[in-house]
């Protein structure tokens, strides 16, 4: 079996790459506090827990990313887009005038890409848009017949910060 050749699947798989091993891509969670625990939380895990921080946890997690994958390694530029993964591949389901799943997902990173490097509020409130995405709890997912259905998510969502 070949392994999947689309933009996020690659993310996917990058990804998953940076947080396997004994010294996976983290974040200290003493720095962020929030009640996080006081420990290096590796990206993967933060990603599966996103939806059960509070409001401020989360942020606060999203924006430390954001400063390391504007001041860092390309590392953390992949672990930001890996954490916001959820988002970004509804972020391409939702995409109004591309059938094609590649297409879509590659304009998704494009657009992730974009607004990461540009700087200001308008760029911060698409990353907390991406972030609303991530934690919310349906989806439309496009299937190989070309239409596009919703389904719910298992993640539960804060009202607060979810639609």
């Amino acid at each position: 079996m070949a392994a999947p050749t689309s933009p996020l699947a690659t993310l996917e798989r990058c990804f998953t790459s940076l947080t396997a091993g004994p010294d996976p891509l983290a974040i200290d969670g003493r720095a962020l506090r929030h009640g996080l625990p006081p420990r290096p939380i590796p990206l993967d895990e933060r990603r599966r827990l996103l939806h059960q921080l509070s409001p401020q946890a989360r942020a606060a997690t999203v924006n430390e990313l954001v400063h390391h994958a504007r001041t860092g390694s390309p590392a953390w530029l992949v672990g930001l887009a890996g954490v916001l993964l959820p988002g970004l591949r509804r972020l391409a389901a939702q995409h109004p005038k591309v059938t094609d799943t590649t297409t879509a997902e590659a304009q998704a990173l494009t657009w992730f890409r974009t607004t990461l490097a540009a700087q200001g509020a308008a760029a911060d409130q698409r990353i907390e848009w991406l972030l609303e995405r991530t934690c919310s709890t349906q989806t439309q997912v496009r299937h190989p017949d070309g239409q596009r259905h919703v389904i719910n998510s298992t993640a539960a969502c804060l009202p607060a910060t979810c639609p």
